[in-house]
């Protein structure tokens, strides 16, 4: 099996065709790799900004981040707003922070206000989370909130 490490960039665009026989011989994404070499073209080198969206919060607990830019959106699904925020770490990791709560949200529409244009944002100790209960109906739920970390 390949793996994601042992594939190569291709950012000079230098593809290849396949030809009929090589197509019919494939029969899954190893096969593709090993015909290619492990040189592919990934779609992040040719398209998007090199940010990915951040699927799990808790991996900026405590992890230093600049904000590089800041916008807001209507969700579809709530009728409420959210913010985007795309970040660098100081290890490196191109993120995209989407928030709609009552922490970063509102956290950053107040900075807004304040500042206008706050980007670039320091923010030294990344994420902090409040974890707590709440009652929906006659069912206890847990909930947590995301915030900027004020602490230095």
């Amino acid at each position: 099996m390949v793996r994601k490490g042992d594939m190569e960039s291709n950012p000079k665009n230098e593809g290849m065709e396949f030809n009929e026989e090589t197509l019919r011989e494939f029969s899954s994404f190893d096969d593709v790799l090993r015909a290619s070499g492990g040189v592919v073209n990934k779609i992040n080198d040719h398209l998007g900004d090199g940010f990915s969206v951040l699927e799990d919060k808790t991996e900026l607990l405590d992890v230093e981040f600049m904000v590089v830019t800041y916008s807001v959106h209507p969700s579809e699904s709530t009728g409420k707003e959210f913010t985007s925020l795309r970040v660098i770490t100081r290890d490196g990791r191109k993120l995209i922070i989407n928030d709609g709560s009552t922490g970063i949200h509102e956290q950053c529409l107040a900075l807004r206000k304040r500042l206008g244009n706050f980007v670039p944002l320091h923010v030294p100790r990344g994420l902090r989370m409040s974890e707590y209960d709440y009652r929906d109906g006659e069912v206890k739920k847990r909930a947590r909130t995301f915030y900027l970390s004020t602490s230095l």
